[in-house]
């Protein structure tokens, strides 16, 4: 009895690692690249991470563009010769099947937080983008007793304001200075402007810019305002806007 129980228990190790996502090796990742020569081999291409979900492969890719590098993900499946899907993967329940990230990254990428709320919310965000603003000018009372906001900062080059705008907004004492400062800056204040940080605090803020740009870009943010869950997952804005109140 003790033996069938211990062979039962070696069973089902078995069937559960044969179902667990695991990352894909660089032999794996070598393989797949002989196999689709055309798009995971492809010169110019690069293969940032892989892993294996039990039935298919899911790999993410990175091309370099006008832009800048843009991601993307594929999906081979197991059992299927010479096909590959691009795009997202969903379960039954809807879940999206998601790469794993770097949470020290994207952590380290928050430089205050908005509100009080149980839920964790990360917002990608550019205090000059006006995008970004009437996000701001919209987030009900409600959502900051609902959600706490983790703020990662990414000043876009092409907003030649948004950096002097968040050094202004960074130099508050505390998350709540920070917090009032980034609403008014936001929503007309100009105050920044005649702010004059010390040397300290540009080099505070080019610190805290430079993990900003590695949490956004860990989380693929392709723009601003980009909103995610605490799973790291992209979520509608209309959160923070809709009435919270339920």
């Amino acid at each position: 009895m003790k033996k069938l129980t211990k062979l039962s228990l070696i069973a089902l190790t078995l069937a559960t690692a044969a179902f667990a996502s695991t990352p894909l090796s660089k032999t794996d990742i070598d393989k797949l690249k002989k196999e689709y020569p055309q798009l995971i081999g492809k010169k110019g291409i690069t293969v940032k991470k892989g892993i294996d979900q039990g039935k298919f492969k899911q790999i993410e890719l990175e091309i370099q563009t006008r832009r800048g590098p843009q991601t993307f993900e594929v999906f081979v499946v197991d059992g299927v010769d010479n096909l590959v899907f691009a795009g997202s993967a969903f379960d039954k329940a809807g879940n999206k099947y998601s790469l794993p990230v770097n949470e020290k990254a994207i952590k380290n990428g928050v430089a205050f937080e908005m509100g009080t709320g149980p839920e964790v919310l990360y917002l990608v965000t550019d205090p000059e983008c006006p995008y970004c603003q009437r996000l701001e000018k919209q987030i009900k009372p409600e959502a900051l007793k609902k959600y706490t906001i983790k703020v990662i900062p990414m000043p876009l080059s092409f907003h030649k304001e948004a950096k002097p705008m968040y050094t202004y907004i960074l130099a508050g004492k505390d998350n709540k200075e920070k917090s009032e400062r980034m609403h008014k800056t936001m929503t007309g204040d100009k105050s920044y402007k005649d702010f004059k940080p010390t040397e300290e605090q540009k080099k505070a803020a080019n610190e805290i810019f430079k993990k900003g740009y590695a949490g956004a870009k860990e989380l693929k943010a392709g723009g601003t305002p980009s909103l995610y869950n605490s799973k790291f997952q992209k979520v509608s804005q209309g959160i923070l806007i809709e009435n919270n109140n339920k």
